[in-house]
């Protein structure tokens, strides 16, 4: 494992996201050295609509519109992403 690697994994740790989250069949990778950080658990276009929506409503009881960078309203549904990144 790179040091980076053990930076986000620390960080993703610190914010309680649950290690099997940091477990699946896809790779998320830097965006600029292109380098493999975790894998991530596959997600339904349901899923992802559901987690969003459950994003806006957290960051509208926390402070409204204006301090969301996405509502649940206002965000485009998921697109497909190629297989090629």
């Amino acid at each position: 494992m790179t040091s980076l690697e053990n930076e986000v994994r620390g960080l993703l740790e610190r914010l309680d996201v649950p290690l099997e989250a940091m477990a699946g069949a896809w790779p998320a990778r830097s965006p600029i050295s292109g380098e493999a950080l975790l894998r991530v658990q596959e997600t339904s276009a349901e899923e992802a609509h559901a987690a969003i929506g459950r994003a806006g409503a957290m960051c509208q009881r926390r402070g409204g519109a204006s301090s969301c960078a996405c509502s649940a309203r206002s965000c485009a549904p998921p697109r497909p992403i190629s297989a090629g990144w």
